[in-house]
């Protein structure tokens, strides 16, 4: 009698911090694929939520009730998805070097591409939380636009909110990923103390800092021409 095992899709593998999530992304030679796929699911989750807060913005700004001029200029349906996806996605790559640099002084030996993969593993996780939060926030932009939502500057500035909200809980799931990687990668000088938590606060304080900068100027720029 035999049993069949099956292997887990990257959905699965992504939500559950599966140990085989950690071995495939530890594959530096067969990284193209799962990075290409997170990089794709980042994107999407991304820019579904960037087109629900930006088709609630201009519904509701096409009566003159915003004073939030971020959302004013052109059609930010069209163009908040693109910010979103640019913005986070375009913050990463800038952090990137920062953060292989953390990764090294803390004693962990990570090729570039592992780090890379690691990051966007969390970006992954942030979009797939997004979109299951999406029904929700559209169900409040709808009751805004027909009028039981009164505060729509609020409501606008949570769906620029969400994305980092949703990033802060994924800080204990990017520490547990270091804590496996530490039994799977090379140590390259013994660290005393939470060295993993200043990691993973390194890590952080960075792309908090690069990232809302780069959304804010990503968006007004594209919404001047679109």
């Amino acid at each position: 009698m035999t049993t069949m095992t099956t292997d887990p899709g990257m959905f699965s593998l992504i939500m559950q911090e599966h140990e085989a999530m950690d071995a495939r992304l530890l594959e530096t030679r067969r990284l193209t694929g799962p990075i290409r796929n997170l990089v794709v699911l980042s994107a999407a989750g991304l820019a579904a939520h960037g087109f629900a807060v930006g088709l609630v913005a201009q519904l509701v700004g096409a009566h003159n009730t915003l004073h939030l001029g971020f959302f004013l200029a052109g059609s930010p349906a069209l163009w908040l998805p693109i910010a979103f996806v640019c913005a986070f996605l375009g913050a990463m790559m800038i952090c990137l070097p920062s953060f292989y640099f953390y990764t090294q002084l803390s004693g962990l030996d990570a090729p570039f591409r592992v780090i890379t993969a690691q990051a966007l593993r969390m970006q992954a996780r942030t979009s797939i939380l997004l979109m299951g939060i999406l029904p929700f926030y559209v169900a409040i932009g709808l009751a805004a636009i027909v009028g039981f939502v009164q505060d729509l500057d609020t409501l606008l500035l949570l769906g620029l909110m969400l994305p980092f909200v949703m990033g802060v809980l994924n800080i204990k799931p990017l520490h547990n990923a270091f804590k496996r990687l530490v039994t799977l990668l090379p140590i390259t000088h013994e660290r005393r103390g939470d060295f993993l938590g200043r990691l993973v606060l390194g890590w952080c304080c960075v792309f908090t800092a690069v990232c809302p900068v780069a959304l804010y100027r990503v968006g007004t720029s594209l919404s001047a021409v679109i």
